[in-house]
């Protein structure tokens, strides 16, 4: 039997601080197999970040920019890779979701307000991403305001979310809040916040993040079985 874990890093400190729980020193004991690491499941989570128009007023998009850096900081301690996408009149995949803060700076840094709000681009952009992929895949929606089509925005939601993609969003108080409590996973994951503390209230959303560590067990060529460990509580905004 070989003990394997599942990360989408091997480098992960994440991984590495796991890999020294006394639980999984014995499970690696008793195998009598080294450690070994597998990027077969992950944890991902893209941020979609609104550039249009209205972002340029009150300090939006340089909050927005700054809040998404702090999130991606506190998902990268909790194991996630991240990805950014921006939305206006088009959606843009500026990076691929990765594991590098600096490369997660310099994407963001690339966002400035004009044009719409293609939000329903980005969401079939994020499915587009992440379909077929294992493990948590999560979406963050940063924004001021509310789709240019609320009907397809719906349906590009609900697609995600069948695919067992979750959605969360966090709003200024200028945002559609009703509509952005439809589009998201649960009711929980829908947050509004006044524009002064948008930086913060967007860095704060990493709290809602699942915290988990998956263990893989393999016993030779047969079946595999998974067993989930760690907290997978989400905090509180």
């Amino acid at each position: 039997m070989t003990v394997k874990i599942i990360a989408r890093d091997p480098f992960d400190s994440e991984i590495e601080r796991f890999s020294q729980k006394s639980y999984v020193k014995r499970l690696l004991n008793s195998s009598g197999m080294p450690l070994r690491l597998n990027n077969g499941f992950g944890k991902r989570v893209l941020i979609l970040i609104d550039g249009s128009t209205s972002m340029g007023d009150k300090n939006k998009m340089n909050q927005a920019k700054e809040g998404a850096v702090g999130f991606a900081i506190e998902a990268l301690n909790k194991g996630y890779s991240v990805g950014v996408i921006s939305f206006a009149s088009e959606a843009e995949l500026l990076l691929e979701p990765q594991h590098e803060i600096s490369c997660i700076k310099a994407a963001v840094e690339e966002i400035y307000s004009s044009g719409y709000t293609n939000m329903q681009d980005a969401i079939y952009l994020v499915i587009e991403q992440l379909s077929g992929l294992e493990g948590e895949r999560i979406i963050c929606i940063v924004t001021d305001g509310q789709p240019n089509d609320e009907k397809e925005t719906l349906k590009a939601a609900e697609k995600a979310k069948s695919m067992g993609i979750e959605i969360m969003a966090i709003g200024t108080d200028d945002a559609d809040q009703k509509f952005l409590a439809k589009i998201v996973t649960r009711k929980e994951l829908s947050v509004k916040v006044e524009v002064e503390y948008f930086k913060q209230g967007i860095t704060r959303m990493a709290k809602l993040l699942p915290d988990k560590t998956i263990l893989a067990l393999k016993q030779g060529m047969g079946n595999q079985n998974y067993l989930e460990t760690g907290n997978r509580k989400r905090g509180e905004i």
